[in-house]
């Protein structure tokens, strides 16, 4: 199973929405199974939970990511040494979520402490 987590709402998440978007199975590929997407199918898109009085609403739509074959992909900007993700390429200016906001809403979504990612980004 794979997810797209945007780590904003979809009313703040501009051109990511667009990202990486379903487009059908891709062609039968020697060596590779036939039925994998190019894209994501709407299914597989999470975007940030609602915060309300300061905390993120609970769900658990990443709870289902269980087993060591699933995917989680994370889709924002960022460049090395920064501390927060961007709606923006240039990362300065757009929508921003600092890391520990996206380890916040990943856990509110139902992912495990021990199946977070650290306080960086690469």
């Amino acid at each position: 199973m794979k997810k797209l987590f945007t780590p904003f709402s979809v009313a703040e998440a501009g051109s990511l929405t667009n990202v990486l978007k379903y487009v059908g199975p891709k062609p039968d590929v020697e060596g590779k199974p036939m039925g994998r997407y190019q894209g994501f199918r709407d299914d597989e898109r999470v975007y940030a939970p609602k915060k309300i009085v300061g905390k993120y609403e609970k769900s658990a739509a990443l709870s289902s990511l269980m087993d060591t074959d699933d995917q989680l992909y994370i889709n924002a900007h960022c460049r090395r040494g920064l501390d927060y993700v961007s709606t923006k390429q240039s990362c300065g200016d757009g929508k921003q979520v600092k890391v520990a906001d996206l380890i916040l809403q990943l856990q509110a979504l139902g992912l495990k402490d021990g199946e977070l990612p650290t306080n960086r980004i690469c």
